[in-house]
């Protein structure tokens, strides 16, 4: 089977990126800024 003709490999995906539950406001805020998606409690990759 070539990748053109397996279905799993052709499907997209979304990746939904989101907080460690164990990190404490503070620290999500930090991490929101340095990769720039402030404001956002879920971050979704198409």
């Amino acid at each position: 089977m070539t990748k053109e003709q397996n279905e799993r490999w052709n499907n997209k995906v979304d990746i939904v990126l989101v907080p460690d539950s164990r990190l404490s406001a503070y620290q999500k805020a930090i991490i929101a800024e340095d990769y720039n998606i402030c404001g956002l409690s879920r971050y979704a990759l198409p």
